[in-house]
């Protein structure tokens, strides 16, 4: 007879059927609010030409983020918009954008993300 080692191992509680607290994200959730912060300031330094503007140019670009204690270095377009003013537009925004501290949690930690960059009239 076959002896599963995987279920005799499991700890008592989940045998009883005694439901598991899920472990605490409080890193995760710090993480996601950070990643929003991150996001709407990116966005809020978009400049959006008046020349775009005035053709009804609109789009978004994606932009990769390497972002680490409060900055970012080097960010690169990873998805045209399919117009070369708005990609260097989303481009300059990731460059001058007013990045919010990270939470002591997350500070040290490189965070590596992926930004729509949106440009649309309004």
């Amino acid at each position: 007879m076959r002896h599963d080692s995987a279920a005799s191992e499991a700890p008592a509680n989940l045998a009883a059927g005694t439901p598991v607290a899920p472990a605490p994200q409080r890193s995760t959730n710090q993480e996601a609010s950070l990643e929003a912060r991150i996001r709407d300031a990116v966005q809020a330094a978009v400049h959006y030409r008046a020349a775009a503007r005035m053709m009804g140019v609109t789009g978004r670009a994606r932009v990769l983020l390497d972002y680490h204690g409060g900055s970012v270095a080097s960010p690169v377009l990873t998805q045209s918009s399919g117009t070369a003013m708005l990609d260097d537009a989303a481009l300059a925004a990731a460059r001058v954008a007013h990045y919010p501290p990270a939470p002591a949690e997350i500070e040290g930690r490189l965070l590596r993300l992926l930004v729509w960059v949106e440009f649309r009239p309004g």
